[in-house]
Order: structure tokens, then C-alpha cells, then sequence
């Protein structure tokens, strides 16, 4: 391999992988190489293994490499040795070794790396691992029949570990690991498992027991089968098992020395066997006897004996042998044996010839010799005094090789005589009486090197005096003798102190405080003179001594001159922020001296001065310029105006008089108004200044904070309170931290808050998202409407003004109610349209994840344009399955009742009032509610528009019932309903009130079709309490008529059960009289029906009632305003909450408290002319009204009629009526929108609820 030019400065981490030549499985070598060398080198920088010894795996392969540094740009090839002999050569720096290739002992391992003018080489020691050696299994067939006579069978493997390591075992069936729970014991010798069979199936199972030292594995493997497989039971090998399973006779003397032990040998099985031999255990191990019966005297099942072993060495080291014992199931049958595993270790006679030098003399050690001796397992050294042997040391003979020992902590100038004598591992010593003598060097004594000091000088440490030997230069004397200092002083200079006056470290500092000194380094410092010795000697005297007693002074002295004073300390302030520019400065200094204080870290801006009391302490008033920030330090002057050097501690101060940079308002959150009761006033004023608001414009009244300290960033958001329904101006002014205030007035926010019912929110529109036509509603492409204002509980809606979409809080089911009224922009030019709204979630059709509301289709939105019929609504009340936390609701406009005239096309269909979204999350859980989808009906072909003359299967009903799917709504707590899926009819289980909306979708075939829409409760005396019949479809083919074929009818309202278990049904039949009016009328291709209804107690806070004329009159075209008359003799009213009389002033509604509720209103009409030929249009338009002024939006205008092949038509609507205050008055008014000489009554009355929301 080419290595790379060495022009590299870098480290480099290698992580091989394994194979030879490659790094495989070199996987943790992970060497930090560093490179920067000369080109030529070789050197082996790291390896791998690192081990001092590797055991080589005996199944497996080792991986070993080497990093080199080095190699230039030459090749280098690696060449592989194993005990020197060479297994191979390339270009790897990895060889994996096979543990086949080694046998057991101690071997050496070797790679050498060359460029052809460099070497290196490294060299491992290895030792082959021993595998676990296994016996005594059980069952003792490698093939076993199980008889089934239990349930249960026992497996047995013994083993044993010449290496000594750890063994653990892990049993699998079929190649799947057991758990532990099968495990009967394991310990060191073996490990037994319980296995449960199951014999109502055919047995063939391998059981198999994996035992592993950690580096090998050694496997048993038994295959099991039942009596049916043929196979027969037989005795194995290993049947007789030993006790202990195998023996180690430890130590014992070569040649000389004999140890015996008894083992007891068991027939392990359940059949009687033969023994026939005992094989023969070699050189060093007999049987001395044994009692086990021979062939043909069975040996019977379970029965035992005893053998009886010794172990003579003849030779040094480890001696492994087997004992074998070869038997049969029959007398003469087929040999099996058993095997016991025996060892020892033969120690060779003790040979040592004793001490045979003494080298390394120095005064207080020397160094024993003696020749190396293989059989020593340590040594130990005599002091020989007299007759007597005294204990010095003993040293472990460590590999053989341990030759020599340095004895120390001896005396100079002694002689000395020694023995060494060998100890074997059994303690045994050699009789060796060889003595060598010896006489250490004398002591050499320390000479400390002159001293010479400074000028001491007051109040100002000494340089450091470092006391040395002369000879050596350091605390240690000519004979690396370690040297131990003293230092004493005295005021009388006369070359000699002797005691003196006391240690060095006893005197005392200016400022408080010792001097130091050490003791094992002789260095002498941090004297600092007092003021009051100036002019006074000193004489100091440092000594050092050696162990032995032996020492050396130096001597040095000086008179104590005027120093510089000491620097003070500057530790506080009176403020470290001020709007005064006068603080006051305290710290320490030396008594009585003067202390002169600066703005600046180099002491050159004087500010204030003052003395230091005869504590040492001083309080110093400043003066500093306005709005800065400085750092006072200072200095110390003494008597004859030396001043110390600028102090190093110090104060920070900043001077503010400034206020805070006016504050900047962004408003509330959420943005006024909301019904949120604790808004936040937001705004950025600076970081580190106190926030307050107030809620008068004098800053009193204070409602919320924030401080200084929390005010790390600038930004803040505030909360405050605002009262219900309340109108709010906050005020905010910032404070800094020494009281700098900004303007009081000159920040403000306003913040409305209002009342909203709980889950409720109320959305109005008056444009939409196309930016080139913001107020069509009938455009070529679909477009969102945005909503300029909400009015939302803030727990279950988010929203921001101008959105095109609402986001939900709350997970769950929705009730949406869409009232949209539109106009044809130019008049009575002929031109038929219509729009089309529908809502989706999540986005506009076409957005990425975004969906449309099953059955949410608003088109009963056709126009005319002829007879002055220019208006209409869009109205659509459905619930909405299903919605997760942040979805988005969106109301999308299209143009409607598939239109494709291009006149039609080009003429625009605008918002003629404010759109509004009425939204109410309803939690099933705790309301009873139902709903369902439909698609087709009791017909089974669908059809909407069959005659209605047609009877039904009961012989009694006209017309077909919708078939209602509820699998969308199973979340739906369906209690109080009962309805089988796909069925037609929903049993209302209570008797009561039930508000019921249905939206159905509609497309025909052909001309003028307008089917009817009722909604019954079967068995009441009025089985139909809703009607809808706003279906007209012109659906005309000539390109005139804009190919009008599609519409949605709405009904919405109460209906009322006056017993249990009534059934409701939906049926659609044809509304003409004319036979020819006979096109097919059907849900349109992937559009739903959709019925929600909810079980409501309407006993109290509701108010109901029915109407048939306006102002008196049964006149509903009326050319002027007239007012709907309101009976609640069929209805109900809370007086709590309501206001009406029958007689007078029946058409008002007063309210008599405030809040917010619901309006629901339906109504059926018909024209009273039917003409045969031509056409009138009318379409009666009707508006709630708040005293005398209409309510924005509340209108229903889709009661268009043709009068010729379709004189019937309907109106629904479900409005919010949110803040209504106590004694508001509300009516309902109706004028005619087309041409009013025809005149319309009702057909069924019209119907008027409004409950409270709270």
C-alpha cells in the first residue's frame, strides 16, 4: 500500500474493520496518529491489541495491526511471524491469527513493517484459550426417545475450565433461546434444565446447551423424539458420572512427592451396565484401587463406587490426564466410555547458589546480586548480625528472572553483611549460607550558598530568598540527601542568631498577616515591615540539616527604609445606580493614612478624598459628572506623600438622570375585542426598566406590572383585567431602576372585552380572498371568504380579522350555520345565476390536506333577473364530524346550479350584506344529539321527484325517505335514539323538543324541477312539522338559460314529540302540478344529505311561536314593510327571559335579559296565482329587525317562485344574536323583492325559536 507524502500535520482515527488486508475486524482500534514526520522513517507508533497478554480464541481468529508514522512515499510491506516463523507477507498493516494454527502454552506473535530502508517491529504475547471441556451429560444418548410417561424432561451437562475462567451456559430448542425459567441450577461445574414435552404431537426437538469461557464455545446437542418415531432407547457414552467431575491436584514435589484423592463414580441411567476397563493414566497418575463391580457383575442403576487416585510427578509443570472407564449396556455388548478429567502441577527441587556480589555502594543503600534461578518462587533478604539472621525484605521471583534487589535506609560509614535465601511455592527455603559484606560511603554534610536581601522597605514585601546547597543548587545536598530548613531571626546584627527572637513566620506584616517560610524548600517570603520598625535591623538565620544530622547556615540582614504605602481596598458604594451624582465610596486602608479616590482604572481622574480612621476603615463622598458610568479606584498617601500604586479593587457606578426612551405600544393579546378576561398589554420599551400599567390616564388605578428583572428582553406583554363587556384604556409608563418615569399619558392601548357563550363563536364576511373581485361570490374559481370580525369563545377558537379561515382549540364535532345574502350586480337583464357555498377544513379545493364537510353545500341561490328578482341567500346549517386541534374552517364561494351561458358566466353575483358563521362545538358526551349522511332513499333508484300521488308500501305515505348512514358520526353518544344503520327512520326515544336540521343536495335532468322536502314525526296529530321547498331548478337546455341544474334545500327548526318512541323520517316528493314537470331529480354524484339533531329542554330560557300573517294580513308579498304577527299559543315562552303579548304588539319580541341567544326561523310559502303560460316571478324577502333598525345580515331572500310549473318555496334561517341587552325589542319583517301584484301565503306556519346560550 502507498502511504501518503508526510507533509501532513494533523490526527488522523482509524477504525478497522475485520479481514486481513482490509482492517476488518479491527473494529475498536481507535489510535489518534499524529503525523508530521521526515520522509524514510518507519516507526511503529500504536498497536493493536494492547494487552500485555492476548488469548487467542481456539475456534476462532484475532485480529492484530499496527500504526505506523512514518513511510514517505516508498511502499511498505508487512511481514507476519509466529514464533518466529514467517506465516506470510503483503501490504496490510492487519493479520488475523487462527487460533487452529496455535497449540496450548505461551507463544509469540510478531509484525514487522520495511520500506526497504526502515525497519520497526512489534512482537504480542499470546496464549491459545482452553474451550470448555464437557462430561457427564444427561440424557446420555445424543438421540433420545421420551416415553411420555411424564411431562417433563431433565437435561444434565457437566463441564470444566483449564484456563479457570468464568463459564455460563445458554440452552436453546429449535435454535430459540430458553429463558431462565427452564433452569433447574447452574453452577460452576454444570448446569441442568427442565424441559417441558408435549406428547399429543410428534416429537423431533434439538435441545442444545451452549457453554462459553467467554472467548469459546463448546456445544451439546441432543435430538429428542417420541416412541412413535422407531427409535430405541440405549445407554451412551458418559452414563457413569464422577463426583467430583474432574480434580486438580495442585502443587506437588517432582520426582519425590505424592498426593492420592477418592472419587466416586455413579451409573447415571435407569438400566444396569458392565464395566469391562480402567484405561491407563500415563507416566505420573496410578490407580491405587477401587471397589466398582467388572463384567459381567452388573453395575446396577443408581448404584456407586469409589476409585482411588495418586498423582506422582516425574517431571516439572502442569500435567494434565483423563481417567477412562469403558463399559456396556450388555455383558460383551458395544464400549462406551466415561471420562474424568484429572491435573496437577510437578515442582522441581529448589536450586540457588545464594548472594554473589554487592554493587551500587552509596552511603545510606546498596544493590544484592545473585544468579537467576528458574525453580525460586521469591526471595528473601537477610541482615546477617552475629549469629543471628534479622528480616529485611522478601522479593517475588517474578517470570524466573528477578536477579538483584537495592536495600536502603541504611546507615553512612557502616558495614554490613548479607544473606539472600530462596523460598519454593510450597514455603520451602534453600540451605545456601553464601554472605557477602560490605561498608556504605560516609555522609557528605549540605553547604548552604550565600544569602543576600534586598532593601527591606516598609509596607512592602521582600524579594523571596531561596536557601540552596552550594554543591548542587537545589534543597538536596552533595549525596541526593533531601534537606529539611529552619529560619529564626533576631534585631542584634552580629552574624549569628541562634534561638533569636523567634521563627520566621512569627513576625508580622504591615496589613496584617505572617511572613512564609518552607521548611522542605528553604524559601523565605512575604514580609511585609510594619511602618512603625523604619529605621530598625533585622538579622535572619536560615539552617538546613540532612537526615543524619549533618547542616549548614546562611546568614543575612538589613535595616527597615520608608516604603510605599499599601494600596486600599475598595469594596462598596453607597448605590451602584443613582440618579445623584454623589455617592459615597467605602473600603479599608492603612490607619491613618490618607485615601484619594479616582473615576478611572488608571488613577488619573480625581473625584474624592479622605482619611482612613484607627480601624483602618474610610466612607469617602464622591462627585462625578451626570449620566456616565465609571469604575472608582484609588490610592493611599502616606506622611511624606508616596502614594501606593492604583488599588486593584474597585467599584462600578453609573449616574442616570435620564428617564427610559419612550415606550411603543402594539396592542393586547388576543387584539381588542375579545372575551378574553385577562389580556396582556403588549409593547417594547428599554431592557431592565420596571413596566406598569395603569387605567387612568394620571397613571392611577394601577392593574398590572412587569419587573425589571424580568424584563430582559424589551418586549413585554402584560396582564391586566378587564371587566365583562367593559371598555378599557390602559396606560403604561416605564421606570428605570435609580426612579426615571416617562410620560404618563403619552401611552395608552384600548381594550374592549365582551361576553360570548361558552363554545360559541360568531364570524362576519363582506368580501373575499380574490383580490380582483373581493365581492363576487360566484366566480370561474373557487375563493374563500374573509372574515373581518369575530366575536369567539377564546378556549375553543382562534382567529385573526381578515383570515380566511377560523382554527379550532377543541377537538370534536362542530355545528356550522352560514347565512350568506347576495344580489345580480346588474338588473332585469335576464341573465340566470346563482352561487354556490360550501366549507371545507384544513384550505381552499385544491390545498394540499384540505377536504370538504360531508353534505356542506349552501346553492338554493338562484336569480332570475327578470320581474325584479335581483336577490337571494345562501343559507346552510350543518354539523361538522370530527375535527382535530388547530384544523381550519373555511367557507368557499363558487359559481353556482352548474352554470356554463357565458352571460351568465360574465355577471356577478355580490355580496348584497354581511355574511355571518355561526360555529358551537358540541361535546356528545354530555348532549344528546345524532347524525348521519345520506345518499339514496326507500326507492332505491334515488329519485328525489316522484309523484306525489305515489303511494308507499305502508299504503298510507307519499313519496320515498332518505336512508341515513351514521358510520361518521360513531363517536356520537346515541343514547335517546334508536336507528338501524342504512335505515330510513330514527326512533326518538324521549318526548320532548328536538332541534332538527337537514341540508340536501339536488341536481336534475331537466326543466323546472322543485321537489318538496318534508320532515315528519310519524303518529303526531301534524305529522309534518318542517317543510322545505326552495328547490327550483330552471335547468333549462337553450344556451339562454345557463343550464341551471343544481340547488341544495335547508330546513331547520323544532319539532316536538308528544310521546315516547315516535319515529322521524325525511321524504322528498315532486311540487307540480303539472305532469309534464317529470325529470329525474337526485343527490348529486360524490354530495351527502345531512341530518344533525339534538334533544333540547326548551321548558325554560326559550321562546317559541307560530305565524300565518303580517300585520293581520295573510298578504307575504307585500310591496312595504310589514311585520310578522307571532302567536306562542302552540309555542312556549319563558317570562324570565321574554316579553309577548298575542294581542298587542304581537309581532315584537322583547327581551327581559341580556346575553346571547339563538335564532331559528323556517317558513313554507306559495304564490295564491298559478298561471298556465308566462311567467311571473315573485320572492318575498324576510329580515329581522332590532327595534327599528334591520340587523346586518339577518335576511332570508331565496323564496323565489316562477308561478308558472312552480309556485311553492321556502325559507330557513339560524342566526346568532350575540350581546342582546335587557328590554331590546327584535321583529321579523317581509316585503316583497320581485314583482308584488301576485300574491303568496303561508302554507304551513311559520316558525320562530330562540333560546338562550350560555
Amino acid at each position: 500500500m502507498k502511504h501518503p507524502s508526510l507533509a501532513i500535520l494533523g490526527f488522523l482515527t482509524l477504525t478497522a474493520l475485520s479481514g486481513c488486508g482490509d482492517g476488518e475486524g479491527f473494529a475498536t482500534l481507535e489510535e489518534e496518529a499524529y503525523f508530521g514526520i521526515t520522509s524514510g522513517d518507519v516507526s511503529i507508533q500504536s498497536y493493536y491489541p494492547q494487552d500485555s497478554v492476548i488469548r487467542l480464541a481456539a475456534n476462532g481468529t484475532t485480529t492484530f495491526g499496527v500504526n505506523l508514522v512514518g513511510g514517505g512515499d516508498e511502499d511498505v510491506i508487512y511481514s507476519y511471524r509466529l514464533d518466529g516463523e514467517t506465516l506470510g507477507a503483503g501490504s496490510s498493516p492487519f493479520y488475523n491469527l487462527s487460533g487452529t494454527l496455535v497449540s496450548a502454552g505461551e507463544h509469540s506473535f510478531s509484525i514487522e513493517a520495511s520500506n526497504g530502508s526502515a525497519t520497526d517491529e512489534h512482537t504480542f504475547r499470546i496464549i491459545r484459550n482452553n474451550p470448555p471441556s464437557l462430561s457427564n451429560q444427561s440424557p446420555e444418548t445424543n438421540t433420545y426417545t421420551f416415553d411420555c410417561s411424564s411431562d417433563t424432561l431433565l437435561f444434565n451437562v457437566a463441564f470444566t475450565d483449564l484456563d479457570a475462567d468464568p463459564v455460563s451456559v445458554e440452552w436453546e430448542r429449535n435454535e430459540i433461546p430458553l429463558d431462565s425459567s427452564v433452569l433447574v441450577d447452574t453452577d460452576e461445574e454444570r448446569s441442568r434444565a427442565l424441559l417441558e414435552m408435549d406428547c399429543s404431537a410428534p416429537i423431533n426437538d434439538t435441545i442444545t446447551a451452549k457453554v462459553s469461557d467467554g472467548i469459546d464455545i463448546t456445544e451439546q446437542t441432543w435430538t429428542v423424539l417420541d416412541p412413535t418415531s422407531g427409535a430405541s432407547s440405549v445407554v451412551g457414552n458418559s452414563a457413569i458420572v464422577f463426583d467430583p467431575v474432574s480434580y486438580d491436584f495442585s502443587f506437588v514435589q517432582a520426582y519425590t512427592g505424592s498426593e492420592t484423592t477418592t472419587i466416586t463414580a455413579t451409573n447415571s441411567t435407569s438400566m444396569p451396565i458392565y464395566i469391562s476397563s480402567f484405561g491407563s493414566l500415563g507416566t505420573h497418575y496410578s490407580k491405587v484401587s477401587d471397589n466398582c463391580p467388572r463384567s459381567p457383575t452388573a453395575f446396577e442403576a443408581g448404584a456407586s463406587c469409589t476409585i482411588t487416585i495418586s498423582f506422582s510427578p516425574q517431571g516439572p509443570g502442569l500435567l494434565p490426564a483423563s481417567l477412562t472407564v469403558s463399559y456396556a449396556s450388555t455383558v460383551g455388548g458395544e464400549a462406551l466410555q466415561s471420562v474424568l478429567g484429572l491435573s496437577g502441577t510437578g515442582v522441581s527441587p529448589l536450586t540457588f547458589d545464594g548472594l554473589q556480589s554487592i554493587s551500587d555502594i552509596y552511603h545510606n543503600r546498596v544493590t544484592l546480586n545473585w544468579d537467576a534461578s528458574a525453580t525460586a518462587a521469591s526471595f528473601i533478604v537477610f541482615q546477617v548480625s552475629g549469629s543471628s539472621l534479622v528480616y529485611n525484605r522478601t522479593i517475588v521471583n517474578s517470570g524466573g528472572s528477578v536477579t538483584s534487589v537495592e536495600v536502603d535506609e541504611l546507615s553512612p560509614s557502616t558495614a554490613y553483611t548479607f544473606r539472600v535465601k530462596a523460598t519454593d511455592v510450597f514455603g520451602n527455603q534453600d540451605s545456601n549460607t553464601a554472605d557477602s559484606n560490605t561498608t556504605t560511603l560516609a555522609n557528605k554534610s549540605p553547604l548552604l550558598g550565600a544569602l543576600t536581601a534586598s532593601t527591606f522597605y516598609s509596607g512592602e514585601a521582600i524579594t523571596t530568598l531561596d536557601a540552596q546547597d552550594a554543591n548542587t543548587n537545589s534543597d538536596f545536598d552533595e549525596d541526593y540527601d533531601a534537606l529539611t530548613y529552619t529560619c529564626r531571626y533576631d534585631k542584634s546584627i552580629n552574624g549569628t542568631v541562634g534561638t533569636g527572637l523567634g521563627a520566621c513566620t512569627a513576625l508580622v506584616n504591615e496589613g496584617g498577616g505572617n511572613p512564609s517560610f518552607s521548611s522542605t524548600a528553604g524559601v523565605f517570603g512575604n514580609w511585609k515591615p510594619l511602618h512603625a520598625e523604619i529605621g530598625n535591623t533585622y538579622e535572619f538565620e536560615i539552617v538546613a540539616t540532612d537526615p543524619y544530622g549533618a547542616s549548614s547556615k546562611a546568614v543575612f540582614s538589613g535595616t527597615i527604609n520608608q516604603g510605599t504605602p499599601d494600596q486600599p481596598t475598595i469594596s462598596g458604594i453607597s448605590s451602584a445606580r443613582s440618579s445623584s451624582n454623589t455617592p459615597t465610596v467605602t473600603g479599608t486602608g492603612t490607619a491613618n493614612l490618607t485615601v484619594v479616590l479616582y473615576s478611572d482604572n488608571t488613577c488619573s481622574t480625581q473625584v474624592g478624598s479622605g482619611s482612613v480612621d484607627g480601624a483602618g476603615n474610610f466612607s469617602i463622598q464622591v462627585t462625578v459628572p451626570e449620566n456616565g458610568s465609571y469604575t472608582i479606584h484609588g490610592k493611599t498617601v502616606n506622611a511624606i506623600n508616596n502614594y501606593s500604586a492604583c488599588s486593584a479593587t474597585s467599584v462600578s457606578f453609573t449616574e442616570d438622570s435620564t428617564a427610559p426612551s419612550p415606550l411603543t405600544l402594539s396592542g393586547t393579546t388576543p387584539v381588542s375585542p375579545a372575551n378574553v378576561a385577562s389580556p396582556t398589554v403588549d409593547g417594547v420599551t428599554e431592557t431592565g426598566v420596571d413596566v406598569y400599567v395603569y387605567t387612568n390616564n394620571d397613571c392611577t388605578g394601577q392593574v398590572g406590572t412587569l419587573s425589571a428583572a424580568a424584563n430582559t428582553t424589551g418586549n413585554f406583554s402584560i396582564s391586566v383585567a378587564a371587566a365583562a363587556d367593559s371598555a378599557n384604556t390602559f396606560y403604561v409608563v416605564a421606570v428605570d431602576d435609580v426612579g426615571n418615569t416617562t410620560s404618563c399619558s403619552a401611552n395608552s392601548v384600548s381594550y374592549t372585552h365582551y361576553s360570548i357563550a361558552n363554545n360559541v363563536g360568531w364570524f362576519k364576511s363582506r368580501d373575499t380572498d380574490d383580490v380582483a373581485d373581493p365581492s363576487r361570490v360566484n366566480p370561474d374559481a373557487d375563493v374563500a371568504l374573509r372574515w373581518y370580525d369575530g366575536r369567539f369563545d377564546a378556549t375553543t377558537f382562534s382567529f385573526t380579522a381578515n383570515n380566511s379561515f377560523i382554527t379550532v382549540k377543541k377537538a370534536g364535532h362542530y355545528l356550522l350555520a352560514l347565512t350568506v345574502p347576495v344580489s345580480k350586480d346588474s338588473k332585469n337583464d335576464g341573465v340566470r345565476v346563482a352561487s354556490r357555498f360550501t366549507i371545507y377544513i384544513n384550505g381552499a379545493p385544491g390545498d394540499a390536506g384540505a377536504y370538504q364537510v360531508t353534505g356542506a353545500l349552501a346553492e338554493a341561490t338562484y336569480i332570475r333577473d327578470s320581474d325584479g328578482h335581483a336577490e337571494s341567500s345562501a343559507h346552510m346549517t350543518i354539523i361538522t364530524p370530527a375535527l382535530s386541534v388547530d384544523d381550519e374552517i373555511y367557507a368557499i364561494a363558487y359559481k353556482g346550479g352548474n352554470t356554463s351561458n357565458a352571460s351568465a358566466e360574465s355577471s356577478f353575483v355580490e355580496f348584497s350584506n354581511v355574511a355571518s358563521l355561526y360555529a358551537e362545538h358540541i361535546d356528545p358526551a354530555s348532549r344528546t344529539v345524532f347524525g348521519a349522511y345520506a345518499t339514496t332513499n326507500t326507492d332505491g333508484s334515488g329519485e328525489l321527484n316522484n309523484n306525489s300521488n305515489d303511494i308507499d308500501s305502508d299504503g298510507q305515505r307519499f313519496g320515498h325517505e332518505l336512508k341515513w348512514n351514521v358510520n361518521d358520526f360513531s363517536s356520537f353518544n346515541t343514547a335517546g335514539y334508536t336507528h338501524a344503520n342504512l335505515g330510513s327512520r330514527i326512533t326518538l326515544d324521549g318526548a320532548g323538543y328536538y332541534f332538527v336540521t337537514v341540508n340536501l343536495p339536488m341536481t336534475s335532468t331537466g326543466q323546472r324541477a322543485s321537489p318538496t322536502v318534508v320532515v315528519e314525526v310519524l303518529g303526531e296529530a301534524t305529522e309534518i312539522q318542517g317543510r322545505a321547498t326552495h328547490s327550483y331548478m330552471r335547468a333549462a337546455t337553450d344556451a339562454g338559460n345557463s343550464g341551471n341544474n343544481r340547488t341544495s334545500v335547508q330546513w331547520t327548526g323544532i319539532v316536538q314529540t308528544t310521546t315516547t318512541n315516535r319515529e322521524l323520517t325525511v321524504r322528498t316528493f315532486r311540487d307540480s302540478t303539472y305532469t309534464g314537470v317529470t325529470n329525474s331529480v337526485t343527490i348529486p354524484g360524490g354530495e351527502s344529505a345531512s341530518i344533525f339533531i339534538e334533544k333540547l329542554d326548551l321548558s325554560t330560557r326559550a321562546f317559541q311561536a307560530y305565524a300565518t300573517t303580517l300585520g293581520g294580513s295573510t298578504e307575504w308579498n307585500p310591496s312595504s314593510l310589514a311585520q310578522i304577527d307571532w302567536d306562542t299559543t302552540n309555542g312556549f315562552k319563558d317570562a324570565t327571559y321574554f316579553s309577548h303579548d298575542n294581542a298587542t304588539n304581537e309581532q315584537q319580541i322583547t327581551f327581559a335579559q341580556g346575553g346571547d341567544y339563538l335564532l331559528i326561523y323556517n317558513d313554507a310559502l306559495q304564490s295564491v296565482q298559478k298561471t298556465t303560460s308566462g311567467s311571473k316571478r315573485v320572492n318575498p324577502k324576510v329580515m329581522l329587525y332590532k327595534g327599528a333598525t334591520a340587523v346586518t345580515g339577518a335576511e332570508v331572500k331565496n323564496h323565489y317562485m316562477r308561478l308558472h310549473q312552480h309556485y311553492h318555496s321556502s325559507g330557513t334561517m339560524t342566526y346568532f344574536l350575540q350581546g342582546v341587552q335587557a328590554s331590546d325589542v327584535y321583529t321579523l319583517r317581509v316585503v316583497g323583492e320581485a314583482d308584488t301584484s301576485k300574491s303568496v301565503i303561508v302554507v304551513d306556519p311559520a316558525q320562530l325559536t330562540i333560546i338562550k346560550k350560555d
